[in-house]
């Protein structure tokens, strides 16, 4: 699969917003293609992110790639403003990719790093599965945050899941990740809240990637990377488990 890349600007919430659209060379009529969004870390960049995942050489079937750059190399995750504009970004893109190339908007994927995870699981529970069919969670956590009025935009409930619906989810994270507020204990946390949410057994199997495990009886799927040895940091094989989880789900 040859991929052409451009730099592209939208205008999305009163803000130009740049980002590298990602996609086939030549489409396949008939064929829609998913979107991917991959979202970088605290100080990054679109390209910063591509070239860690290198998502594109293991979408072998096809797809669309989105990487946007955040305003001043920060994803607002942090504050309900953040994650709402981000929201709409996320839609709007959308709408662009269905009025210039063979999208599905069915099939939109989200992924991201560090921070950029952390606004990937932000909107996994914002927008839900009506418009994320499923999250690549690499090393962020899921946390509520207050609107001007003090309402957080979710709640934890009794099980020790959230209040929202959240996508099929891929999670990876580096056993010897310390650093503070993603540590793997943290990850472990964020894991079981997901578990919960989707009503998840405490049994599971190994999954199609070396260390994974899919969790038997999830309402949607939850699968779990736990990595020997890496640190705060992308592994080397996020990207062909992330698109091969991302491919099955039709």
């Amino acid at each position: 699969m040859t991929y052409v890349s451009e730099t592209r600007r939208i205008d999305s919430g009163g803000i130009s917003r740049s980002f590298l659209l990602v996609h086939p060379a030549s489409a396949t009529a008939g064929q829609p293609l998913p979107i991917v969004f991959a979202l970088h870390g605290d100080g990054g960049n679109g390209a910063g992110i591509r070239a860690d995942l290198a998502l594109e050489s293991a979408a072998t079937t096809g797809a669309i790639f989105v990487y946007p750059d955040a305003p001043n190399g920060l994803f607002e995750y942090y504050t309900d403003t953040g994650r709402t504009r981000e929201a709409q970004f996320v839609r709007d893109v959308i709408g662009l990719a269905v009025d210039e190339l063979p999208a599905d908007a069915s099939r939109v994927f989200v992924t991201g790093m560090s921070g950029g995870a952390t606004m990937a699981n932000a909107l996994g529970c914002r927008l839900g599965p009506r418009v994320i069919r499923g999250l690549g969670i690499h090393s962020g956590t899921l946390y509520p945050v207050n609107d001007g009025n003090g309402v957080p935009d979710f709640t934890y409930i009794g099980t020790g899941g959230v209040s929202c619906p959240l996508p099929e989810t891929l999670f990876i994270w580096g056993k010897a990740d310390n650093l503070e507020g993603t540590s793997f204990a943290d990850g472990e946390s964020v894991r079981d809240n997901y578990l919960a949410t989707q009503a998840c057994q405490e049994t599971s199997q190994a999954w199609s990637v070396t260390p994974c495990v899919s969790y038997n009886g999830c309402g949607r799927a939850v699968v779990w990377c736990p990595v020997e040895g890496l640190g705060h940091a992308v592994w080397r094989q996020a990207g062909p488990a992330l698109w091969r989880f991302f491919d099955g789900l039709r």
